[in-house]
């Protein structure tokens, strides 16, 4: 596609919003997967940590995953909070950064 031409079959002006363009922008959300839950999990890792310390169960990583469900359900923004909750309780333990990013990932 090099360009826009209006008035075709609907007889709209060139970049006229259409269920296409809905269609497309829904479809690029889907595949660009944005993470602002993982703009707002910091808090939670504070408070599990107050209340479990650097360990986590699986189960304590569902409520993480639960809470970025809330905006972000898909897998790679589950698993982005819960290595970076898991990262930063290792820091909160005074782990160094290299170390807990490694403890948090593996």
């Amino acid at each position: 596609m090099v360009d826009m031409r209006g008035y075709g079959t609907y007889d709209v002006p060139a970049g006229s919003w259409s269920d296409d363009t809905s269609m497309t922008l829904c479809l690029l959300e889907r595949y660009d997967n944005g993470n602002g839950s993982l703009m707002r999990i910091a808090p939670i890792a504070l408070y599990l940590y107050k209340q479990k310390g650097a360990n986590l169960s699986w189960e304590d990583l569902s409520v993480v995953h639960n809470i970025s469900k809330l905006t972000h359900a898909h897998a790679r923004s589950l698993m982005a909070c819960g290595i970076y909750v898991l990262i930063a309780m290792q820091l909160l333990d005074g782990s160094n950064m290299p170390d807990a990013i490694k403890s948090g990932v593996i």
